[in-house]
């Protein structure tokens, strides 16, 4: 069995409980990705499409020491794809 350390009610979603707890600067990232419109997000997801394909190289070549950026590319492409979809279904 599981303590938990804090009494307020816990969220439907595990994403949700992330944003509430981590102060790393996510919600900020997606505060500027909303205020861009679509030519933007998609110039900015080229960008990080290329970004990992740079990385995905370096990781092959055995170039790349920090492989963690890898999975923070990955994610930032995510929410770049989940904006541009919000975004799409806004409409």
């Amino acid at each position: 069995m599981r303590v938990r350390h804090f009494d307020w009610p816990q969220p439907s979603y595990p994403f949700v409980a992330r944003l509430l707890l981590d102060k790393s600067g996510l919600n900020m990232k997606l505060a500027q990705l909303r205020t861009k419109d679509g030519t933007e997000l998609k110039k900015e997801l080229n960008e990080l499409l290329k970004a990992q394909f740079g990385l995905r190289m370096q990781v092959a070549t055995q170039q790349l020491a920090n492989t963690s950026q890898l999975k923070k590319v990955r994610r930032d492409i995510a929410r770049v794809r989940t904006v541009i979809t919000q975004k799409a279904t806004d409409k």
